[in-house]
């Protein structure tokens, strides 16, 4: 009997070393060489005998919502087994376009203009245009006739008069 009681103990001592060495050789994920690598994930094994480990290999990055100047985009990519990641794309910024003159500067009144976004069109900044100051003409003394009065040398404003 004590023979038995022996190879028993021996017996149950493998089958132990044996659970012990599968349980640490499931728990081993294959390389990803596509780098996709994601996590692991439960999945059932379909035969009742509990469940497997899967690893996660994800296709390439979809945008689902465009970045705009102002707002945020959305990427996802999936893995055969329909998980899904998603990651956000940083909203772009605005892009410096032409500058449109709201009103002109006068000689004496500044004027007013602003810079719109060469996407989307939005005013990104405004300034205002300096008065130009007047634009002196000399005119030239006229001598009196006898029927013209005549006039002194003096100046106006080309522009404004």
């Amino acid at each position: 009997m004590r023979k038995h009681t022996k190879m028993l103990l021996v017996l149950l001592l493998a089958l132990a070393c044996l659970l012990a060495f599968a349980a640490c050789s499931d728990s081993q994920q294959p390389a990803d060489t596509a780098g996709n690598a994601g996590t692991t994930a439960p999945i059932p094994s379909g035969d009742g005998g509990g469940e497997q480990t899967h690893t996660h290999a994800y296709g390439d990055w979809v945008t689902v919502t465009e970045a705009t100047c102002t707002e945020d985009g959305l990427q996802e990519r999936a893995c055969a087994c329909g998980e899904k990641e998603q990651q956000t794309i940083d909203a772009l910024g605005h892009t410096e376009g032409d500058w449109v003159v709201d009103s002109e500067a006068t000689c004496t009144e500044e004027g007013s203009k602003h810079q719109v976004c060469a996407v989307c069109g939005d005013t990104i900044d405004t300034a205002t245009i300096p008065a130009t100051g007047h634009t002196v003409e000399v005119l030239e003394a006229v001598e009196p006739t006898c029927t013209a009065t005549g006039l002194t040398e003096g100046q106006k404003c080309s522009v404004c008069n």
